[in-house]
């Protein structure tokens, strides 16, 4: 069906309009078989019923955030100092007193700090949803037809 246009909707087009809001067509007055035409009285039922519809999106995510780190580690190293001891006439017998240059050469060692970074997980999340039912009250109207009558007293008869 085509929006904007005048033409008027054909019996088949009619039909699908009706059947899509689930409604029923109007029936036009109906004669009996005297010729005479009987009204119809109708009335608006309320059909209520839910859809669905978008409510918005929910969204987790993950970021990174840097947090400085205080903390201290203990670190050994070798201080070196030279220990001095006299010779005397008991140990003299012991050393050769040789003149001349000589070295004497000691590894040293020190710890220093190492950082190593490892990643691991500590927690998975995930968006979950509860499917929550409450009633919701409707104030709506319908409306109906009544018959009413207007008939001359000569003309009344009972059945």
């Amino acid at each position: 069906m085509e929006a904007g246009t005048d033409a008027p909707l054909d019996a088949e087009q009619t039909a699908q309009l009706y059947q899509h809001y689930q409604m029923q067509p109007q029936q036009a007055p109906q004669r009996t078989l005297q010729g005479r035409e009987d009204l119809i009285r109708s009335e608006e039922r309320l059909r209520v019923g839910t859809e669905s519809q978008p409510a918005g999106t929910a969204v987790l995510r993950k970021y990174v955030v840097t947090d400085n780190v205080h903390t201290s580690v203990p670190v050994e190293h070798d201080e070196v100092y030279i220990e001095r001891e006299p010779i005397t006439a008991e140990n003299a017998g012991q050393v050769r007193a040789d003149i001349g240059e000589a070295q004497q050469e000691m590894p040293l060692r020190a710890e220093r700090p190492v950082v190593a970074k490892d990643q691991v997980p500590v927690e998975r999340a995930h968006l979950a949803k509860d499917e929550v039912v409450e009633d919701q009250s409707i104030d709506e109207q319908v409306r109906h037809e009544e018959f009413e009558s207007n008939i001359p007293e000569a003309s009344r008869r009972r059945r």
